[in-house]
């Protein structure tokens, strides 16, 4: 079609001003082409330059990728609070200590978790008895998120405060004086690593994994030594364990 459009222009050229003239306006076209052309790929070669020289002031320009994915947003998940694990807060694991290690644990885990909302979460109740729970003149802490989230420092504190528990010999044979059959004399068997895992997972049990693990952990610290270091060495590092936060 577009063969037969060419030959129809040039027959009406041929027929309006001669063969002569009609080559001439053919050639001239051709040499406009030519031009434009050349003019085309030279303004395309600067552009090209120009392009690598913003490319290499800016990684991220031009990319398509980058411009289409908006600020706070990773692989599709928005990065907020929501997306994070929730964490009991402050009142939360203090009850788990003074569960496990008794009430005697008190001087420890009250100013190093649970009068630490800084670290744990949990907003003062000035309705409340602020004595009890660390709020005494601290009204700025009320607006404290209901859902902590894990940082270092909260997690220096917890690990702090799991070794000071587990090498107090005292709060240490509380906590196992709680499981049945147990004793202070004898080294944990496979029972008892399975009843100390579920006093920080409360209604769980430890993967075969995880029961092999830690049942090792007992051999290792009980050879040789007094049987009172596995025990201390398996709440030690049940303990350590961050995921019993978890809610």
């Amino acid at each position: 079609m577009s063969r037969l459009l060419r030959l129809a222009a040039l027959s009406l050229c041929v027929a309006a001003a001669g063969a002569a003239a009609c080559s001439s306006k053919k050639k001239d076209k051709a040499a406009n082409v030519r031009k434009v052309k050349k003019e085309a790929d030279a303004a395309s070669d600067e552009g090209g330059e120009e392009g690598e020289k913003v490319a290499s002031k800016d990684p991220g320009a031009g990319s398509s990728m980058t411009a289409a994915v908006p600020d706070g947003i990773e692989f599709g998940t928005a990065r907020t609070a929501l997306a994070r694990p929730k964490m009991g807060d402050r009142f939360y694991v203090a009850s788990v200590f003074l569960s496990v290690f008794g009430p005697d644990a008190a001087p420890v885990v009250v100013p190093m978790i649970r009068n630490n909302m800084a670290a744990f979460g949990g907003p003062c109740d000035q309705a409340g008895r602020p004595d009890l729970n660390g709020c005494a003149g601290r009204s700025s802490f009320s607006q404290l998120s209901m859902v902590p989230v894990s940082m270092a420092t909260r997690e220096g504190y917890r690990l702090r405060t799991c070794e000071s528990l587990t090498y107090n010999d005292a709060l240490l044979k509380f906590a196992i004086a709680q499981i049945d059959g147990a004793s202070v004399l004898d080294a944990p068997g496979a029972g008892a690593v399975d009843k100390v895992y579920e006093q920080f997972y409360p209604g769980q049990q430890p993967t075969s994994a995880v029961h092999d693990a830690l049942l090792a952990v007992v051999r290792q610290a009980s050879d040789g030594k007094m049987a009172l270091d596995g025990w201390r060495f398996l709440f030690m590092t049940v303990c350590s364990s961050p995921d019993w936060q978890l809610m």
